[in-house]
């Protein structure tokens, strides 16, 4: 049993014996995979999204052709492929007892190879000081 797996039965464990309460859970990079694509629907799950993550459109409407619907739409990229067609707005965040401002961006798509075909919004965080296309990303 992986990390992750005891992690996902801890937090369905908690969202039944708290069945009233809605459980939040935020973690670091490691705790992401199969095993938390059912948790109840009480719980949200925050983790740092891998910079090799690949993330897709949300599924098409169904065609009304035979066959299975698609699962997932068309492949966005890494997360740095779509902060470079993101919209970033600025934001006064307080970190380490000091008040800055970071430029945010929020999509919602699928992180098909972890989370399957839940919707998972992503926040793309720049600082005001860097050069690159995003500092940290997070998925939820």
């Amino acid at each position: 049993m992986s990390k992750v797996d005891i992690a996902a039965s801890m937090i369905r464990l908690l969202a039944a014996c708290h069945h009233a309460r809605r459980v939040h859970v935020v973690a670091d990079a490691t705790y992401h995979g199969k095993a938390l694509r059912d948790l109840p629907a009480t719980c949200t799950f925050t983790t740092r999204l891998p910079a090799s993550s690949v993330l897709f459109a949300l599924a098409p409407p169904p065609t009304g052709k035979r066959g299975r619907p698609a699962l997932k739409g068309a492949r966005l990229g890494t997360p740095a492929q779509l902060a470079d067609t993101a919209r970033f707005t600025p934001a006064r965040v307080t970190r380490y007892q000091h008040t800055d401002t970071v430029y945010l961006a929020e999509v919602t798509r699928l992180w098909y190879g972890s989370f399957h075909t839940r919707t998972v919004r992503v926040i793309l965080l720049r600082d005001d000081t860097t050069d690159t296309d995003h500092d940290l990303a997070l998925v939820a």
